[in-house]
C-alpha cells in the first residue's frame, strides 16, 4: 500500500492533478486493493498486482490487474442505504465509492488475469 500511495502521489505531482483527484484516486485503488488482497487470494499466497495510472487527453485512467481468483466487482450490487445498520448487508461499500468517484469502470479477465480500468475525466 505505501508504494502505491507515493506512485499516486508522482503521479498526481507529474501531471499537476487537483488536490481532490489526488484523494479519489487514493480511495479507489486503496479499496480495489483492500478487495484483491483480502478476497483474491488465499492468506499464504503471493503473487504480483500491477497499478497503471495514465494521464490520456482529459482522462485520468486507472489499471488495476492480479492474478487472483475471478472477481468482477461490477456485479457487486449497490449497498442498500435505506436498510437500517442491523439489517444492512455487510460489504459493497468499497465498490460503491469506485463507483462514485469515477465515470467509468470495466472489468475483463484476460490471460488468467483479473483487469479493472476505472477512469475519470478531469476539466482543463
Amino acid at each position: 500500500m505505501p508504494r502505491a500511495v507515493g506512485m499516486i502521489s508522482r503521479f498526481v505531482a507529474e501531471n499537476e492533478l487537483a488536490p481532490a483527484m489526488h484523494h479519489d484516486l487514493n480511495v479507489v485503488v486503496d479499496e480495489a486493493l483492500n478487495n484483491i488482497i483480502s478476497h483474491g487470494y488465499d492468506t499464504d499466497a503471493a503473487d504480483e498486482i500491477t497499478i497503471r495510472l495514465e494521464h490520456r487527453q482529459n482522462k485520468i485512467v486507472v489499471q488495476i490487474e492480479d492474478g487472483g481468483r475471478t472477481f468482477d466487482p461490477l456485479q457487486i450490487a449497490s449497498p442498500d442505504f435505506d436498510a437500517s445498520l442491523r439489517t444492512r448487508k455487510v460489504g459493497g461499500l468499497g465498490v460503491h465509492f469506485m463507483r462514485s468517484l469515477m465515470d467509468n469502470l470495466s472489468y475483463k479477465r484476460i490471460d488468467g488475469k483479473n483487469r479493472l480500468e476505472l477512469t475519470k475525466t478531469i476539466l482543463p
